[in-house]
This record gives structure tokens, C-alpha cells and sequence, in this order.
């Protein structure tokens, strides 16, 4: 049915008293990772000269066709909702509806994520750093390092730009004959005109579901089964764990961050990673995903954030947003008739 169900109001419990005291190896860890994932500005260029393509699409045209294809991934990845398809469209506006429908009962529910995304945070981080030392230990050829904004060496800003395209024309399988349809999708869900009337409280449960989410992912477990100190204790173990990488290094988090650049096996690491995405970027042919020049629209933005929600809710909860036949108390035709979204609720 793919609606946000009366029955996902019954939400176990998640508020929580304990709050996070930040020790001084985990704020050193957290402005190392800002160092490694932010530019490195002094980080030296590649050993070989190179011309990045250049693009006829604007900055604002790109980011606008890597939101549609995030959106298309991820309601077809984690909703199983194709939005080339009417049936997908539909799904996406009963979402919609049905979320519309239920916002004032959820903002009443005043729940408190904040120690779920303090704590999920610290363990992106150990994740990130983990991955890092244990490159620069073993050297590894194939390190990919979680950098989001690329060495002006290396390219700077434009290469985060080409780098976006590509990723864009992977989650769009985009090819000549594809072209077409994705410029059909776009222009379908703009004409659904979705609205919500309190985005910022979407997008607040969303980043509080997905916390919980990461940490289940990473860890292995449910979090609201076992509860936040236990989930607490894993995380302090994994980071423990990296402190141990990052000293075989010579870096002690305790007493704050080096000179990653006086750091030769950290340096070669980085610099897999960066040749890796370099290499890939000028290998790759941008002229089928260059072609599609999209405007963004209301709907986009609400439908990145109705998905996300939805998606965020079924992995944390472990309940299925997007099942295909209604529950007992469905309320989905009812809402989507009062609203006049939609003639008939698939």
C-alpha cells in the first residue's frame, strides 16, 4: 500500500535521559575526519598532468539531476517504488498524503533523537577513520576513503562535480534509449505538485530514524531492542579500536590531531583513493547523462524527503512502509480521496 499507516504511531520507546560528554579523543577524531573528508588544500596533485571534461550542464542543473536520481535509487532500493512507472507515481503521492495526514500526531510524540544522532555520528566517524588507518597501514590499491570535497589539486570542486554525474548515471542506468524516460519520470512527478506543511519536522524524524538505522546497520543489532547503553558500550569498543589504528600511526587523539601531510602512509592512502576517482572520472563518458538538462520542482524536494522518511522508519523499526496490501485500520483511500491527490488507491 505504501503509506504511512495509522499503526506506525505506536513507535516503542526512544526517548532517552543519557547524553553524550564528547571526550577529548573523540573531538580530535571528529576534526580529523573534517580534515580528511574537506579538501586537504595542501595535499599534493597527482604525478601526471590531466584535463577534467567540462560539462554544458549549469552547477545547479547537476545537483538538480543527481537529487532526481537519488530519488528514483532510493525509492526503488529501499521502497521497492518505481517512479517510472504510474503505479510508483501513485505510491509516491499516497505517501505523501498519508504522512500529511499523520504530521500533528508525530509532532506531538515530541521525540528526543538527539543521543541517537550524537552517538551515530561518533560512529560514522570511527568508521571512516577506521577505513583510513587500516589503508594506510596495509597500503591497500584499493582503498576508497569517504573525501567529499576533493584537493584543488586535484581537481577541487569540479571534480566533486563529475564525480556526482557519474554516481547520478549509475543510480540512472543512463543510457541513450534512457534518456527519454528519465526526462519522463521528472517531468511526471512535478506534476504530482506534492506539498508538506512542515518539512523541517520531516526531515528532523528522518535524520533521528536514520541514526538509529546506521547504528543497527553497522553494529549488527536492533538498537531499541537492546537499548541505548548497550548500543553506547559497541560504539566505545569500536572506538577504542581506532584509537589503537590511529597510534600505530603515530597520531594520539588524546592530545589532539598532527600534521596528516608529515604522515607518509596516510599520504599514499589518500592518494589510492584520489588517483582511483581521478582515473575513473576520465575514463568515464558523460555525454548520455550531460543531455539531461532537469529543473527541479516542489515535488522533488518532498519527495526526497517523504522517501527518506519512509525508508528511514521501515529500517529502524524493522516494519515494511511499502507493503502491498493494506493493514486492518487502512485509512489511505479515505485520506487520498479528502485530498484529491489521486482517483484510485492502487
Amino acid at each position: 500500500m505504501s503509506c504511512f499507516c495509522k499503526g506506525l504511531l505506536k513507535i516503542p520507546p526512544i526517548n532517552i535521559a543519557a547524553s553524550l560528554h564528547l571526550s577529548e579523543s573523540a573531538r580530535a577524531a571528529m576534526a580529523l575526519n573534517e580534515q580528511l573528508t574537506l579538501g586537504l588544500p595542501g595535499f599534493p596533485g597527482p604525478p601526471f598532468a590531466f584535463t577534467l571534461p567540462r560539462l554544458s550542464l549549469s552547477a545547479s542543473a547537476a545537483a538538480n539531476l543527481a537529487a532526481y536520481a537519488h530519488l528514483q535509487a532510493q525509492a526503488m532500493a529501499r521502497l521497492g517504488i518505481d517512479l517510472r512507472l504510474p503505479l510508483g507515481l501513485t505510491a509516491l503521492a499516497r505517501l505523501t498524503a498519508t504522512l500529511n495526514a499523520r504530521l500533528s500526531v508525530l509532532a506531538n510524540l515530541n521525540l528526543n533523537f538527539g543521543p541517537w544522532l550524537q552517538l551515530a555520528l561518533l560512529n560514522r566517524i570511527t568508521v571512516s577513520l577506521t577505513a583510513a588507518f587500516n589503508a594506510a597501514l596495509s597500503l591497500s590499491a584499493s582503498a576508497a576513503l569517504n573525501i567529499h570535497l576533493f584537493p584543488p589539486s586535484w581537481g577541487g570542486l569540479h571534480l566533486g562535480t563529475l564525480s556526482m554525474m557519474m554516481n547520478a548515471s549509475a543510480q540512472i542506468g543512463v543510457s541513450a534509449n534512457l534518456a527519454a524516460s528519465f526526462t519522463a519520470m521528472v517531468q511526471a512527478i512535478a506534476r504530482l505538485n506534492l506539498s508538506l506543511p512542515n518539512v523541517s519536522l520531516v526531515c528532523n524524524l528522518s535524520a533521528g530514524f536514520s541514526a538509529i538505522a546506521q547504528l543497527g546497520t553497522g553494529l549488527g543489532i536492533n538498537p531499541l531492542q537492546i537499548g541505548f547503553p548497550a548500543v553506547q558500550a559497541m560504539v566505545a569498543a569500536n572506538f577504542s579500536a581506532m584509537v589503537s589504528l590511529a597510534a600505530r600511526l603515530g597520531i594520539n587523539l588524546s592530545v589532539g590531531i598532527p600534521n596528516l601531510l608529515n604522515i607518509p602512509s596516510l599520504v599514499a592512502a589518500i592518494h589510492v583513493s584520489l588517483t582511483a576517482t581521478l582515473r575513473a572520472v576520465l575514463a568515464f563518458n558523460f555525454s548520455a547523462v550531460a543531455s539531461l538538462n532537469v529543473a527541479a520542482s516542489a515535488s522533488l524536494g518532498v519527495g526526497l524527503a517523504v522517501t527518506a522518511l519512509a525508508a528511514n522508519m521501515s529500517a529502524a523499526l524493522g516494519i515494511n512502509i511499502a507493503a502491498s496490501v493494506p493493514c486492518p485500520i487502512c485509512d489511505a483511500r479515505a485520506i487520498m480521496a479528502a485530498a484529491g491527490a489521486v482517483s484510485a488507491v492502487a
